[in-house]
This record gives structure tokens, sequence and C-alpha cells, in this order.
């Protein structure tokens, strides 16, 4: 281990605990499925942006507890009709 220059932490430094990076990949996803508007499979779906197969993602968002109300757009003025 080497000390960071001039006695500073730099966030090479910084270590993250296990639920940081569970916090850090659950946004991740999330702002993946507003991207890709709820799509997990195909051509600009969730799998295909974050380079993954399509099983992980529905793998993940089960293991994150990931529900539709957290990445599906609620805003009504959003909405077309």
């Amino acid at each position: 281990f080497q000390e960071p220059v001039g006695g500073m932490p730099t966030p090479a430094d910084r270590v993250l605990s296990d639920g940081d990076i569970r916090a850090i990949e659950r946004n991740n996803l999330l702002s993946c499925l507003r991207r890709s508007q709820g799509r997990v499979a195909g051509a600009g779906g969730a799998a295909d942006i974050l380079g993954i197969a399509t099983t992980t993602v529905y793998s993940r968002i089960k293991s994150l507890q990931i529900t539709k109300d957290e990445w599906k757009d609620t805003d009504p003025a959003s909405q077309t009709a």
C-alpha cells in the first residue's frame, strides 16, 4: 500500500462497501430501464445497452427488487394522448 500524495486520500483510495456497490448497480440499472422504456431484450433494450445477457438483466431486476413503478415515467405531462 502506498500513502496518498500529500497525505490526502484520492478517489482511487476510497473503498466502497457491498451496500455502496449494490446501490450504484441498482441506480445504474434503473437509469438504463428508464432509457430503454422498460425494454430488456432486443436492440436498444437494457441488456443491449449494458452489454450483458437478457437473463442477467432479469436476474438483477429480481435480486435488486426493482419494480416497474421505480423506472416507469409517471409524469402525466410527458405522456402522449
